[in-house]
């Protein structure tokens, strides 16, 4: 009896290291290709057209009395918003603001300020808004005509934005995840590999550039100064490999 059962005790034992091996392997190989990922960054990228401008800028007079320093003051506001009114933009579109005056001290020789009063001076400002981007251009270029008409004007430069790029920022995410994802199956396809679940994903910054731009910040860039610009979008994906 017990010349077949030590037989029998050692063909289980063979089966069930046979066995053991088997589930091993397959558990080291599970775990090796869980191992194995791939990260892949894709991009979006749009041309979009400014959708609204805004112009900003101010009048300053100056007078021997604060009377006098005001007056001057409306005569030359009063001939900035002709000019603003003969390029189409009045009413709803100009916004003023409040007028103020200062007083203007003598200085000694050496620039310290006296108590002598040498006159006055009244400032306004004003802001122009528009959906017309390219007449808002044109007028920041006009408007510095009014300087030879011996008005103490100042223009900044125009803002131009657009408005609707809150949504476009989630279309250009969707579409840079789909970018990095199409990159990297095409890696694993040359490799006759397979693209697993996916591990991790980052959004890249928003990048808004003046047309065919190579600028470039790494906290997002946000552009003002042109009508035709450049998104971009990037999204970084980590995959498992099957």
């Amino acid at each position: 009896m017990n010349k077949i059962i030590a037989p029998l005790t050692a063909l289980i034992a063979g089966v069930c290291l046979i066995v053991t091996g088997l589930i091993v392997t397959t558990t080291w190989k599970q775990n090796r290709s869980l191992n194995q990922t791939v990260a892949v960054t894709g991009s979006a990228k749009r041309t979009i057209k400014a959708d609204l401008a805004f112009l900003s800028g101010g009048v300053t007079a100056t007078s021997v009395t604060r009377a006098t320093a005001y007056a001057e003051l409306k005569r030359q506001m009063a001939l900035v918003l002709t000019g603003l009114e003969s390029k189409g933009f009045m009413g709803d579109a100009v916004e003023l603001s409040p007028s103020a005056t200062s007083v203007i001290y003598d200085q000694t020789p050496e620039g310290v300020a006296t108590n002598a009063i040498r006159g006055y001076s009244s400032s306004q400002t004003f802001a122009v808004r528009g959906t017309d981007v390219v007449k808002m251009k044109d007028l920041s270029l006009s408007l510095n005509d009014l300087v030879n008409q011996d008005i103490a004007l100042s223009v900044n430069a125009p803002r131009f934005l657009f408005t609707k790029l809150g949504d476009l920022k989630i279309t250009m995410q969707a579409e840079a995840t789909e970018d990095a994802t199409k990159r990297a199956r095409k890696i694993l396809e040359a490799t006759g590999r397979t693209l697993g679940d996916l591990r991790d994903a980052s959004m890249g910054v928003i990048q808004v550039t003046p047309k065919d731009s190579s600028t470039y910040e790494e906290g997002g860039s946000l552009d003002e100064t042109s009508i035709d610009k450049d998104v971009t979008a990037v999204a970084r994906l980590s995959f498992n490999i099957k």
